[in-house]
């Protein structure tokens, strides 16, 4: 089924920036929260906050977003987080704008 899927970015305790994929975005939260989530989360002290988020995604094209802003340096991901995927040229299924 298209259109359940969610890709988010969690700022952790530590101040690093965490990138994942999921069907529902608070009890993903909530695991991160109790060091059930990531490993790289759990290291980086737990999550903050979710600095942001995309839903109603397809599949395949939540994971090619994942994968997309993985790759980003951290500034652009700053950029991601403050003015959306088009400030990094970025589509919203995670292809190259353009």
């Amino acid at each position: 089924m298209s259109g359940e899927w969610v890709v988010y970015m969690l700022e952790t305790r530590a101040g690093s920036l965490y990138t994942g994929v999921t069907k529902d975005l608070e009890a993903r939260y909530r695991a991160h929260a109790a060091g059930t989530g990531a490993r790289a989360v759990r290291l980086a002290g737990g999550p903050r906050r979710v600095l942001w988020h995309r839903e109603g995604l397809a599949k395949a094209d939540a994971f090619r977003l994942e994968r997309a802003i993985k790759l980003l340096p951290r500034e652009r991901k700053d950029q991601l987080v403050a003015r959306g995927l088009a400030a990094v040229g970025l589509g919203p299924d995670g292809h190259p704008d353009g």
